[in-house]
């Protein structure tokens, strides 16, 4: 039961009688039904938290492949995993990559660009420059093989100019996924202190704040949760609920948060706790396509 009595001081006292015999009371319609719907969400996530999370039939996740893959990437002493690295580790549960090639330097970028097709981008490999963006050392959109080449010696160059301590291993290559009237989302897993692995869903871009862009879940997710998520992130305007040409696939959606939850759970490893920046695992979602991004590592207890 739930109470308002209307009038700061006409109903002072009818509050204090029902507030002393410990029945809720409000001074406005409006808290009282704020403070109702804060129990409805409560009882929603109790009965969410005693959910049994369980894999979809169609999903399936290769675990003893991620454990080699994590743990000799552990035993060679590396402590995060870029684009090309990561991929292996994401397909062992099923969620597609796009393919990734590595050239040493500007001449090999090129071969591969014109082996592979345009339009392609162009990605810096450094494990000393964690946001690539804050050096230019991402392009998109190179549709000639003197774009690459050009892009290619300058990002390198700006490297060296602004982190000359910088390790540069190479470039990765990528074609470019078809964006037509996609959208694009991102999941993120950070490793917080209290709670552990946090999944979180928002909208892509260079600038993006965990705490006012995104919605946030714990593992692990079932469909239901996954679902749950998505509902909410689209509710708080954290996503939109289609792009310019067709809505967003909820359910493909909901699939590959299960997936990614199913291998936070399965995978200790990442993401790893103790880092100066947030762990993280970083994932970018193009409507059917997915871009990996990059995670932190730790030995396992």
């Amino acid at each position: 039961m739930l109470t308002n009595w209307c009038g700061e001081f006409s109903s002072q006292e009818a509050r204090r009688l029902f507030s002393d015999a410990g029945l809720p009371t409000y001074r406005t319609p409006e808290g009282t039904i704020t403070a109702f719907m804060h129990m409805v969400e409560y009882r929603r996530n109790q009965k969410q938290l005693r959910e049994t999370p369980v894999l979809p039939d169609s999903l399936t996740a290769n675990t003893s492949e991620a454990h080699a893959l994590l743990q000799q990437a552990i035993e060679d002493g590396a402590t995060t995993l870029d684009t090309h690295e990561v991929s292996p580790v994401l397909r062992a549960y099923g969620i597609h990559t796009l393919p990734t090639w590595i050239a040493a330097d500007s001449a090999e970028a090129v071969h591969i660009a014109e082996q592979i097709g345009y339009p392609v981008a162009l990605k810096l490999r450094s494990p000393d420059i964690p946001h690539k963006s804050e050096v230019q050392g991402v392009m998109l959109y190179l549709r000639t093989a003197a774009e690459v080449q050009q892009a290619a010696d300058a990002m390198i160059d700006r490297v060296k100019l602004a982190w000359p301590q910088a390790r540069i291993h190479g470039l990765l290559v990528q074609s470019m996924a078809n964006r037509a009237g996609a959208q694009e989302l991102r999941v993120v897993v950070e490793h917080d202190p209290v709670f552990g692995p946090l999944i979180m869903l928002g909208e892509g871009g260079v600038e993006w704040r965990a705490e006012d862009q995104a919605a946030v879940a714990l593992p692990p997710l079932n469909m239901n949760l996954a679902r749950y998520l998505v509902i909410q992130a689209i509710k708080n305007k954290k996503i939109r609920g289609r792009s310019a040409l067709r809505p967003l696939d909820i359910a493909g959606l909901s699939q590959l948060l299960v997936q990614v939850s199913n291998l936070i759970v399965d995978c200790p490893e990442i993401p790893a706790p103790g880092y100066s920046s947030p762990a993280r695992l970083r994932q970018r979602v193009y409507g059917a396509g997915r871009y990996p991004g990059a995670c932190s590592l730790q030995r396992r207890q």
